[in-house]
């Protein structure tokens, strides 16, 4: 179902290595070829940018809206952004793909943190601190966003900004999660100013309104309408683009695939940004005990991404981390071990059968916090080893039916 991976290390003789680094920018990304200490040879691609941007002084004018506050609104224009620019996915993508199918005469912009990142069609990219993008967040019409906006920004009273979030909520959010967590009151005061800017929030469910509005001190008007994202499920595409990517993964049409999505956990985060993936599944063990047919999809969360480790390379597993579209993932996905991430909400609406694998769940309810029990929200067994996931999910109709009572009630009090 997966080939052999093979891995290519490039080799530099040592009298070129000693002549870097090497800086070019042909005026769309600049590249940068340098080495490790080590010697080993890194290649470093940027955003282009101006030396003159790029100044301190620069874009502390851009970011006050120097010579372009004043411009008049683009009543025409629509500016996204999702975790910071390092995707274009998320509640936004649902909402752009909406747009383009009604036809919207709309200039559809997406802020990236360079041109590496795709952009939906339809959709064009405007790179983040260049003056194009602080351009368009004084004078875009419409403004959405899954995270805070930047700290500096502030609306005019022509603009629209929608706030989307990233996921159901369960995990501690907002006020209590800051305070508890030893946020200074600055900028505790900095995410609530950020919060009374927002026009709207999309709520996904009707649980999740009165959680948001407290966890974030907001008062205005909530849109409870769903996340636009999932609405790809039930799209007439659904069925090619599950077959188109698979295909694109190198995954056999009749291989079962299994989807790990693991959320973060604080206690293997080194900073606010970055953490660990946890290792309670044996991957090995895993794949041989469901057998050669089977694909293990491993899906890291955000803060993994930016960690260094990874998970080794072997056959059967696909490290799909960086993967752009996460339902891409769930549509070709058979069934999914999960454990407290908002995935599995997800997973929900587009009725894939989960296993939860929670060893730590004591100690995650300890040390996180949540807003509800968890149990309701985990429709499937709960499990804490990875002999146990393979039980579970060796047979898939044994697992749906006897699950299928929780399912429901899963779905009516939370989708």
């Amino acid at each position: 179902s997966v080939g052999d991976p093979v891995e290519v290390i490039p080799r530099f003789r040592r009298a070129y290595l000693d002549q870097l680094p090497f800086d070019r920018a042909p005026g769309i990304v600049r590249l940068r070829l340098t080495h490790s200490r080590a010697k080993n040879p890194e290649v470093v691609l940027r955003a282009f940018t101006s030396h003159v941007e790029r100044s301190r002084t620069r874009q502390a004018e851009l970011r006050e809206g120097v010579g372009l506050s004043d411009l008049p609104i683009r009543e025409d224009t629509v500016l996204f952004r999702t975790f910071y620019g390092e995707n274009t996915t998320c509640v936004a993508r649902g909402i752009h793909r909406e747009l383009v199918r009604r036809g919207a005469d709309l200039d559809l912009c997406w802020a990236v943190k360079d041109l590496s990142v795709p952009v939906p069609e339809g959709g064009r990219p405007v790179v983040v601190n260049t003056t194009e993008w602080y351009e368009l967040m004084h004078t875009a019409k419409y403004l959405v966003d899954n995270v805070h906006q930047p700290d500096w920004f502030r609306t005019r009273p022509e603009q629209v900004f929608v706030e989307t979030f990233h996921g159901y909520p369960f995990k501690q959010m907002g006020l209590p999660y800051w305070r508890e967590h030893g946020y200074s009151e600055p900028r505790i005061e900095s995410f609530l100013e950020r919060a009374a800017d927002w026009s709207y929030v999309v709520s996904p469910a009707t649980y999740a309104t009165p959680l948001l509005r407290e966890a974030f001190g907001f008062d205005g008007e909530m849109l409870e309408v769903g996340y636009p994202r999932n609405d790809v499920f039930f799209s007439p595409e659904a069925p090619s683009l599950r077959a188109d990517v698979r295909r694109r993964l190198g995954i056999a049409p009749d291989a079962k695939v299994v989807l790990y999505g693991p959320t973060y956990r604080d206690w293997l985060s080194s900073t606010e940004f970055v953490s660990q993936m946890v290792d309670y599944l044996d991957y090995d063990a895993f794949l041989e005990g469901l057998g050669p047919d089977t694909v293990l999809l491993l899906r890291g969360h955000a803060m993994n991404a930016r960690h260094k480790n990874r998970a080794a390379r072997r056959p059967g597993l696909i490290d799909v981390t960086d993967y752009p579209e996460i339902n891409d993932l769930v549509l070709a996905s058979d069934a999914a071990i999960v454990d407290y991430s908002s995935l599995r909400f997800d997973l929900g609406v587009a009725g894939v059968p989960m296993v939860f694998l929670v060893p730590d769940l004591e100690r995650y309810k300890g040390d996180r916090g949540a807003l509800m029990d968890y149990e309701p929200t985990a429709p499937g067994p709960l499990v804490s080893s990875t002999q146990e996931c393979i039980d579970a999910l060796s047979d898939l109709d044994r697992l749906k039916a006897q699950y299928a009572d929780q399912v429901a009630a899963f779905k009516r009090d939370y989708l």
